[in-house]
């Protein structure tokens, strides 16, 4: 009798083992259920949030610069069609240019020189004519005239003494190719002229050589100098 009570505490003990592991895992089943039913209701949550659009990031505008604009020489009002403002236009000052050459003083033009002392040179053999002013014959002031207006477009009394008060008196140490030479020989005063050369010498017309080159220093006209003018040309 000990022996079959003791089976059925055994038996009666492992039915209640074994009611309570299958309890536990009907109790772990039907929590696994609703976490599973849960899942799904989560999802709209999850789609409604990824609806919403992100905040675009604050850019913060860059600042205007301060630095004038180019515009342009003259003052002007347009209207900016984007805008619709208008936008004005100072003035703007333009640098006035300055030119730093010197105004060349014609008399020292180095071309109508060359053009009185070649036209001077060609006409040297042409004999002395009183009163003459061309190619046929010149007399002193007659010659010296035909050469500046014909080389240089100067026109000059028709007298020695009339010349002599001419241009820019020069003293002799600062004579140019060019310039008058004046002497005193017949009478009182300038009354012969001729055109300095360079190097001490002048072409003039002589009473007795006609066109020809003498030095100041000879010995007739050196001690008749009287002085020198300069003519602008």
């Amino acid at each position: 009798m000990k022996e079959r009570k003791s089976v059925r505490q055994k038996i009666a003990s492992g039915v209640a083992v074994f009611l309570i592991i299958v309890f536990s895992w009907a109790t772990a089943a039907q929590q696994g259920k609703k976490v599973v039913e849960a899942a799904p209701q989560s999802r709209p949550n999850l789609q409604i949030a990824s609806a919403v659009p992100l905040a675009a990031p604050e850019i913060t505008p860059k600042a205007e610069s301060t630095r004038p604009l180019a515009v342009d020489a003259k003052t002007a009002s347009t209207n900016d069609k984007d805008s619709g403002h208008v936008v004005k236009k100072a003035a703007a000052k333009q640098p006035v240019k300055v030119s730093r050459k010197q105004p060349v003083s014609r008399q020292n033009s180095g071309s109508d020189v060359d053009r009185i002392l070649k036209l001077a040179y060609s006409l040297k053999g042409i004999h002395y004519r009183s009163g003459g002013s061309t190619p046929k014959g010149f007399d002193c002031s007659g010659f010296t005239s035909y050469v500046f207006k014909n080389a240089a477009g100067v026109s000059l009394p028709r007298t020695a003494s009339g010349q002599a008060g001419k241009g820019t008196a020069v003293s002799k140490s600062n004579l140019r190719p060019g310039d008058i030479v004046y002497f005193q020989t017949y009478k009182k005063g300038p009354s012969h002229v001729g055109i300095y050369t360079g190097g001490g010498n002048f072409i003039h017309a002589s009473c007795s050589k006609g066109i020809t080159v003498t030095n100041l220093s000879d010995s007739y006209y050196g001690p008749r100098y009287l002085g020198g003018r300069r003519i602008q040309l």
